[in-house]
């Protein structure tokens, strides 16, 4: 595998603390000149007073998200300029008052930020008025991966439990998500409580199995079809911090087989998750029944939704993943694993 140390000059870009590979197959050298097909430049350096767990974008760009030991914090991405500070002083801490925000996500209207953290507890912040909007508790251990649907109506949260919970945002008090059929992208399920997505390894031998090596993506075109199709989704480069020698850091997740990723199909149907056990499991939110239909004394409205159902394990990654991401149109899955 190429590296910082042995590519060539051509194939690399470096900073004082950070480096970028551009991937050889997209770069095109012609009379001696180089093309690339994408640049990349430092723009800002933003320090924090602690370890950084996560970030990520606003759907606009203008704002970045930050994750650290206690806080949460939001940045303007045009001047490097901090917006705001989320603080929830009420949070039982460790012994030692570290609490590590392992998660971050901005809602679709950019108005709410969702934070998950060692506590087991998703918090969602109104970020103008720098207060918490609804807490979400349920999972036994810290949470990893959050993402809402791209309605911003549901929320899905990820954690070392091996569980992924589906929360309705539009409840303030927090309550699990509960489906009254009335949405095209609701999340059916037991009314009376949360909808839980498990890592059900029991499952293994009765669900088919797609083996994908690490410069695959996923083709999640046709109904009930996965195909393994070689391809590269991006354009060319990857882009790491080389960082500093020695400096003390969150804790590690541990080796156990939890979701450290979490991923939503456009249309809000599937839910994609990678894990530390090398395998990305998928869900079917709304999967057709295969229940008998009901007698005609009964009215068809009275019939139960078929629950969400464990449809993929896709393996082939031989370390942890760290990663996973539909593309716009919802038929590629792309996966990033660690190593």
């Amino acid at each position: 595998m190429m590296d910082a140390q042995n590519a060539p000059p051509e194939l690399k870009k470096e900073g004082s603390d950070w480096w970028a590979l551009y991937n050889p197959r997209k770069v095109v050298s012609a009379g001696g000149v180089v093309r690339k097909p994408v640049d990349v430049s430092l723009v800002h350096n933003i320090m924090h007073e602690s370890v950084v767990c996560c970030v990520k974008f606003s759907a606009d760009g203008k704002f970045l998200a930050t994750g650290s030991n206690r806080s949460a914090q939001i940045y303007n991405t045009q001047s490097g300029l901090k917006v705001c500070t989320l603080v929830d002083e009420d949070a039982v801490t460790g012994k030692q008052g570290d609490l590590y925000i392992r998660s971050v996500c901005f809602s679709p209207c950019g108005r709410w930020l969702a934070t998950g953290a060692e506590d087991k507890v998703v918090r969602i912040w109104d970020i103008a008025k720098e207060k918490i909007r609804s807490v979400f508790d349920g999972h036994q251990q810290e949470i990893y991966a959050l993402e809402f649907s791209l309605d911003g109506r549901l929320l899905v949260s990820g954690s070392g439990d091996k569980t992924a919970r589906v929360w309705d945002v539009t409840s303030v008090l927090g309550r699990p998500h509960q489906d009254n059929g009335s949405s095209s992208s609701s999340v059916v399920g037991d009314q009376t409580q949360p909808t839980v997505l498990t890592i059900d390894d029991s499952l293994a031998d009765k669900m088919p199995e797609l083996d994908v090596d690490g410069d695959e993506d996923v083709d999640m075109g046709g109904e009930g079809k996965k195909e393994s199709r070689e391809g590269d989704l991006g354009e060319g480069m990857d882009v790491e911090g080389a960082g500093r020698q020695g400096e003390a850091g969150a804790p590690e997740p541990s080796a156990d087989p939890g979701i450290t990723s979490i991923a939503v199909s456009p249309d809000g149907r599937y839910v994609a998750a990678g894990s530390l056990d090398s395998v990305i499991r998928l869900w079917d939110l709304r999967p057709r029944s295969t229940s008998k239909p009901p007698s005609s004394s009964v009215p068809p409205s009275s019939s139960s939704p078929a629950p969400p159902k464990l449809i993929e394990r896709l393996k082939g990654h031989g370390d942890s993943v760290y990663s996973v991401s539909f593309t716009r149109d919802g038929r590629f899955l792309g996966v990033c694993k660690f190593g």
